[in-house]
C-alpha cells in the first residue's frame, strides 16, 4: 500500500518520456544484473540463502503511470448523503510526492525485489501482495522471514483514495490526520506505511540502515534513482516516496462496473446517476447494485443504511468516517464484554452522584478505564480479541470511552477486485463471499460491541436498535453477482504493475 479514461487494452503503453535519457545506463545495468542474477539464482555460496530472483528486465522506454481519472471518480453521483463523497475528494497524494513515471518505475522494482529482506526470499509483492490476486495474498496470513503475519494482506488497488475528512460527517469526529494505513491504521500516511514491513521482524526483518545499504549496493538502482530524483543518492525517504508512487498508481477503472458506468453516462449524460440500472448489467447484477449502494426499508419501516456507507463512491473505498467494528470478533469473556461496555458508556456527567460504594460515576469510570488499559497492555490469552485501531490510539489525545469504542474497529478496504482477493476480512476468516454476506446478514450482532453504524441505519439523527441486514438468499446472490463486476483484468495483468524480475524457478 492505488487506469484511466485513456484506457489500456491489456498491454501497457510505452511512451518515450523521462527515462529515455537514462536508457543507455539502464540497459547497461540490466545486462550487468542479468549476469549477477544468474549467479544469485543458483546461490551465493558461503551459507547465504539462495535468492530466487533472476535478472531485472525493464523496457527501454518508461511505462506510463499517469492517471486520467474517469468522470465518475471526480464527481459523486452515487448516493446523495453526508457520508458519500467522490474518489477524488479522498485523494491522499501529498503535494511533494505526485506519481511520476520514473518514480513509479523505481517503486515497481523496489516492490518486487526479494533482496530487500533478511532472508532474500520476501518482497512487498511476494507473498503478501500478488498482482493476480488483486495485490493481496490467497493465504489467511502471509509468510514472512520469521513466521506469519498477524492479519490477512489487504488488496492495494485504489489505496490512493482514503482520507479522514471531518467536514463530511454529520457528527463531531476528532481527526488527527487525513489518511491512515494498515487494517489498524497505525501508519499516518502511505509514505509511512511502505517502510514499516521492511522493519518488521516477522515480515522482512531489516533496519532502515540495512535497507538503504542493500539498495545502494545493487548495480541496477543508480540509474533508476537518478531518473526518479535527479541523482543516484539512495535514502529511506526516496525509497518511501517511490514505493508510495507505485502503489498510488494502481487505480482500478477497467472492470465490468466501469463499462456499465460509461454505458449509463452515454444514455443519461455525464456524470450520470449511478443509482440507475446499468444497461450492460443483468437484472441480478443491477439488483445487487441497488442493494449495495442504496438504502433499504426494513419490515419495521426503518431505513437501513447500505453497504456503500462503508465502501463508498464508484471506487468502493473506505469511508472518510474511518474504521468500524463490523462484528467479526466474537468475545467469549463476560468480564471483558462488561468492562468494555462500562468504559464505552463514559463518565455519565453531569449527574455525578455517589453510589453505594461511596464513589462518584466519574471515579468508577476512571477506575474501569485504568483496568481496561491494563488489560489491553497485557492480554496474553487474547480475551479482548484483535484491538484494531484502539491498539495504537494516543491515550493522551483520546478519552477512554473513545478508545473503548475503537476496540475491534478495522479499516474498510476498497472492494475493487474483491472476487479474487479471498480469504476475506482482516483475519482472513471467511473463504467465500457467501460467508461474508451471511455474516452481514445474520452474524454482526454476535459481537457485543459492533459499531454504531449498525444502529444509525442511514439516519444518524434517528438511531434505532443495533441490527444485522437480514438479506434473503436471493438478495445475497444478487449482491455477490454485483461484487463480481468489480474485477478489473487490467489491474490483475498489466505489465506496468507486474514483476520486472525474471524468475527462473518461482514457487
Amino acid at each position: 500500500m492505488g487506469d484511466n479514461t485513456a484506457r489500456s487494452t491489456g498491454a501497457s503503453r510505452q511512451q518515450p518520456r523521462g527515462m529515455a535519457k537514462h536508457g543507455a545506463n539502464l540497459r547497461a545495468a540490466t545486462i550487468a544484473f542479468f549476469l549477477s542474477g544468474l549467479v544469485a539464482a543458483c546461490g551465493d555460496g558461503g551459507g547465504s540463502p539462495s535468492l530466487n530472483q533472476g535478472a531485472l528486465s525493464l523496457p527501454e522506454e518508461t511505462l506510463d503511470y499517469q492517471v486520467e481519472l474517469p468522470f465518475y471518480y471526480e464527481v459523486n453521483t452515487l448516493l446523495q448523503n453526508p457520508f458519500q463523497t467522490s474518489a477524488l475528494f479522498n485523494d491522499n497524494t501529498p503535494a511533494d510526492n505526485p506519481v511520476t513515471d520514473e518514480g513509479a518505475t523505481l517503486g515497481r522494482v523496489l516492490f518486487y525485489d526479494r533482496r530487500l529482506s533478511s532472508n532474500r526470499q520476501v518482497s512487498c509483492a511476494h507473498p503478501c501482495h500478488l498482482q493476480e490476486f488483486g495485490f493481496s495474498d490467497p493465504e489467511q496470513t502471509s509468510e514472512g522471514v520469521d513466521g506469519r503475519t498477524k492479519r490477512n494482506s489487504m488488496g492495494l488497488a485504489n489505496a490512493r483514495f482514503y482520507r479522514q475528512r471531518t467536514e463530511t460527517l454529520p457528527l463531531p469526529v476528532d481527526v488527527e490526520t487525513e489518511g491512515k494505513f494498515f487494517w489498524d491504521e497505525r501508519a499516518d500516511s502511505l509514505e509511512d506505511q511502505v517502510l514499516m514491513p521492511f522493519q518488521d521482524p516477522v515480515e522482512m526483518g531489516l533496519t532502515l540502515e540495512q535497507l538503504v545499504d542493500i539498495v545502494a549496493n545493487q548495480d541496477y538502482y543508480p540509474p533508476l534513482f537518478e531518473a526518479a530524483f535527479g541523482d543516484a543518492e539512495v535514502t529511506s525517504e526516496r525509497i518511501s516516496k517511490a514505493l508510495a508512487q507505485f502503489i498510488r498508481s494502481i487505480v482500478s477503472t477497467e472492470s465490468r462496473y466501469d463499462e456499465g458506468r460509461r454505458a449509463l453516462a452515454a444514455i443519461d449524460g455525464q456524470p450520470g446517476n449511478g443509482l440507475l440500472d446499468f444497461p450492460t448489467f443483468t437484472d441480478q447484477e443491477n439488483r445487487g447494485k441497488r442493494l449495495f449502494v442504496g438504502p433499504r426499508r426494513t419490515a419495521e419501516g426503518r431505513i437501513m443504511g447500505p453497504c456503500g456507507g462503508c465502501h463508498l463512491s464508484d471506487a468502493m473505498i473506505s469511508a472518510p468516517s474511518g474504521s468500524v467494528n463490523n462484528g467479526i470478533q466474537h468475545l467469549e469473556s463476560p468480564e471483558a464484554i462488561d468492562l468494555i461496555a462500562e468504559v464505552r458508556r463514559g463518565p455519565v456527567r453531569p449527574i455525578d452522584v455517589l453510589g453505594e460504594d461511596g464513589r462518584t460515576n466519574a471515579e468508577r469510570y476512571d477506575d474501569a478505564a485504568a483496568r481496561l488499559y491494563a488489560w489491553m497492555d497485557d492480554d496474553p490469552d487474547g480475551e479482548l480479541g484483535d484491538l484494531g485501531i484502539a491498539e495504537h490510539m494516543d491515550r493522551k489525545h483520546y478519552e477512554p470511552n473513545q478508545v473503548a469504542m475503537a476496540i475491534g474497529a478495522i479499516k474498510a478496504p476498497s472492494l475493487r477486485n474483491i472476487a479474487v482477493t479471498a480469504p476475506y476480512m482482516h483475519d482472513g476468516s471467511f473463504e467465500t463471499l457467501e460467508e461474508v454476506l451471511d455474516h452481514y446478514s445474520e452474524g454482526v450482532l454476535d459481537n457485543p460491541h459492533p459499531s454504531l453504524n449498525f444502529a444509525f441505519n442511514g439516519v444518524p439523527v434517528d438511531p434505532g436498535p443495533l441490527r444485522s441486514f437480514n438479506f434473503t438468499e436471493e438478495e445475497k446472490q444478487a449482491i455477490i453477482a454485483f461484487l463480481e463486476t468489480l474485477t478489473d483484468p487490467i489491474v490483475l495483468t498489466a505489465e506496468r504493475w507486474s514483476d520486472p524480475f525474471e524468475r527462473p524457478n518461482d514457487d
